[in-house]
């Protein structure tokens, strides 16, 4: 360690460098998950994944926290229309397993 830097630290009350240190935790733990969430998202277009991860590693800790708040909204699902035999077979399945099936007659 530079000794600049460890005599700048040593007149920090010991409280005060445990608070410095569970923030630097805090600031890794938050960025590593949102960098982690960020690559496993599938639905984010792809532009958006390189801001999102610039703003996360040179923001620090503000960055992270935009990151969560604002970054990770859910992207719309897409609507898949089923086919009218398919929709029509699984309506009948599922009347089928609430009120028995139907007797032939």
């Amino acid at each position: 360690m530079p000794k600049g830097l460890w005599e700048s630290l040593s007149g920090i009350p010991p409280a005060g460098l445990i608070a410095l240190g569970l923030l630097a935790c805090l600031q890794l733990v938050l960025q590593v998950l949102a960098l982690v969430d960020l690559v496993r998202r599938e639905r984010e277009p792809q532009p958006a994944k390189w801001v999102w991860c610039i703003i996360v590693i040179l923001g620090g800790l503000i960055g992270a926290i935009v990151y969560w708040a604002v970054g990770r909204r859910t992207a719309p699902t897409a609507h898949i229309p089923l086919r009218s035999e398919e929709a029509g077979a699984r309506s009948n399945r599922a009347m089928d397993l609430l009120y028995g099936q139907k007797k032939q007659s």
